[in-house]
């Protein structure tokens, strides 16, 4: 067996333990936001058992519940990618996370929405963010239109997020979470994680207030201090955001002075 066959074999084996060692790092860092991810997951658990105990009184309330179910998959995983460090496969995640997520706004309002969506029938997302800009229950048509963006350039490759590994530059391994996160794309997609936490809240505790008032009283009480700790996690993330945009601009400031100095202006 050669020594390259070794080394290699030992370091896949390894993949995880970068994984662990990734997550273990970012979440110190975004501790909030992991507390706050988990504090929605209970009260959508919450949500999941007040429903569960009484059958749907009809089909669309079956397809809503359907809805909740693939929603909150893809929430919940959502975040172990990005928090390992792998925002580039975090991304397509959060994409399918948001249309459910969309999706499952319309359908709640509008069944006949619900069922021809139920047939088998291919929604593309601009209706559905048209029909919610319309409905009782509202979104603002140009911010999901801008979300969509966002997860539409994230899902797919560009040299924006496939990063530069710099294998054989300095680079011997470059695979899984070994490489050092990028801050800045994974504070960024944590906005946009927590904007759906709240959103996935708010419309899940709507849905299912009648069993809740009944079998969950203090569900109210509890989802209001949630949704208010989501404000302020928010806030402190869009600030951590900003500071170090700042510090990486300064950085390529600096960056370019060198290689003016040097006369290595690059490609």
């Amino acid at each position: 067996m050669s020594e390259n066959s070794v080394k290699g074999s030992e370091l896949y084996k390894k993949l995880p333990e970068f994984a662990a060692m990734r997550s273990a790092e970012l979440q110190r860092s975004l501790q909030p936001v992991v507390a706050l991810i988990d504090a929605y997951g209970k009260l959508v658990s919450r949500v999941v058992v007040a429903l569960g105990s009484s059958k749907p009184e009809s089909r669309q309330a079956s397809i809503v519940r359907d809805l909740i179910a693939d929603v909150f998959d893809f929430l919940y995983e959502w975040r172990r990618p990005l928090f390992e460090g792998r925002a580039h496969v975090a991304f397509p995640l959060g994409r399918r996370a948001y249309e459910s997520l969309s999706l499952l706004s319309v359908c709640c309002q509008d069944e006949a929405f619900a069922l021809r969506w139920d047939s088998g029938s291919q929604i593309g997302n601009r209706e559905i963010r048209e029909a919610l800009a319309t409905l009782p229950v509202s979104e603002e048509k140009d911010g999901l239109q801008e979300l969509y963006k966002l997860f539409s350039k994230g899902a797919h490759p560009n040299r924006e997020l496939v990063g530069e590994r710099h294998l054989g530059d300095d680079n011997e391994y470059v695979l899984g979470s070994i490489a050092v996160p990028e801050l800045v794309l994974v504070v960024d997609q944590s906005i946009t994680m927590v904007d759906l936490w709240f959103w996935f809240g708010a419309l899940t505790g709507h849905v299912a207030k009648d069993a809740l008032a009944k079998s969950d009283p203090g569900f109210g009480h509890d989802y209001l201090e949630v949704a208010a700790n989501a404000k302020d996690v928010k806030t402190w993330l869009v600030a951590s955001f900003n500071n170090l945009l700042e510090l990486r601009q300064a950085e390529m400031r600096e960056e370019l002075k060198r290689r003016s100095k040097s006369g290595d202006r690059g490609a």
